[in-house]
């Protein structure tokens, strides 16, 4: 693991950013990212999951204020077609149980290679990890090296909606369902800073529309969210920030029409949070 001098900020040596998976909800990092990077933050280790993988290679493969800007171009850019088409025979076969996935992943390899500004995983200028999850046994497989491409798809194929990545001996999906917020990670590599790129953050039940799909991304964000902050009491020995999260109201994790104010409001947030934490260690 690639080491830094460390920041002024009291980011020291060995520090690992960790973005949390969470489809559209992850465009809320590119804002983080802007207010951070301007700070002169900067990480040893990037992990990431699912979409927040995505944002973790991005970002790691140009860690300067112009790659920021294009990763945030990309989410702007994004429709949920451009990932995830709705095509009927194939939604049918996988509800009658003659496919494993719902949706095909051809538009979402698309898209991620349209935004990959690396071939290989071992391209980056910061050292990164793609977590994902082995199928057979849910067990987290961090990938480091190899094709970023398929590293990237095998990361956000939500098990049922796409279809599993073989890589090697193994079928692999979504890192989220074995480490939404892989913290544990940038410790087994030696991060003792590490600072959580979130897209989850508990809110309460909403008001008005009480709807099947309103309360299911309600509880998917209820348990991804409490358990990304349970996880930062974690080791005693690592220092865990996670940034705040602006409000994604009634949005679902497939809605892509919010993203330019999920990053504006991140953008905003982080700054405030960051302006609090320097009078607070002063």
């Amino acid at each position: 693991m690639r080491t830094t001098a460390g920041d002024s900020r009291g980011f020291g040596p060995k520090v690992a950013f960790v973005f949390s998976g969470g489809a559209s909800f992850a465009a809320a990092q590119a804002g983080m990212l802007r207010a951070v990077v301007d700070t002169g933050i900067t990480p040893d280790l990037v992990v990431g999951t699912s979409a927040g993988a995505l944002n973790a290679v991005a970002f790691a493969s140009d860690p300067t204020p112009e790659g920021v800007e294009t990763l945030v171009d990309a989410w702007l850019a994004t429709r949920r077609s451009d990932v995830l088409p709705v095509r009927p025979l194939t939604v049918a076969l996988g509800l009658a149980g003659r496919r494993d996935h719902l949706f095909p992943s051809t538009r979402l390899r698309s898209w991620l290679a349209s935004n990959l500004p690396v071939d290989r995983l071992e391209q980056t200028v910061v050292p990164t990890q793609v977590v994902t999850t082995d199928l057979a046994t849910g067990e987290p497989v961090l990938l480091d090296e190899g094709p970023a491409l398929p590293a990237l798809l095998a990361s956000c194929a939500i098990p049922g909606i796409f279809p599993a990545v073989s890589i090697g001996a193994r079928s692999l999906v979504d890192g989220g369902l074995s480490a939404d917020t892989p913290i544990g990670a940038a410790e087994d590599a030696g991060a003792t800073r590490v600072l959580v790129f979130p897209s989850h953050a508990p809110a309460g039940l909403p008001d008005g529309d009480r709807g099947a799909p309103t309360l299911l991304t309600y509880a998917y964000r209820q348990v991804l969210g409490n358990w990304t902050n349970d996880r930062s009491w974690g080791s005693p020995d690592v220092d865990v920030e996670v940034l705040p999260l602006p409000p994604v109201g009634r949005s679902s994790p497939f809605d892509f029409r919010g993203t330019d104010r999920l990053i504006a409001e991140a953008d905003q947030l982080t700054r405030q949070w960051l302006s609090e934490r320097d009078r607070r260690t002063a």
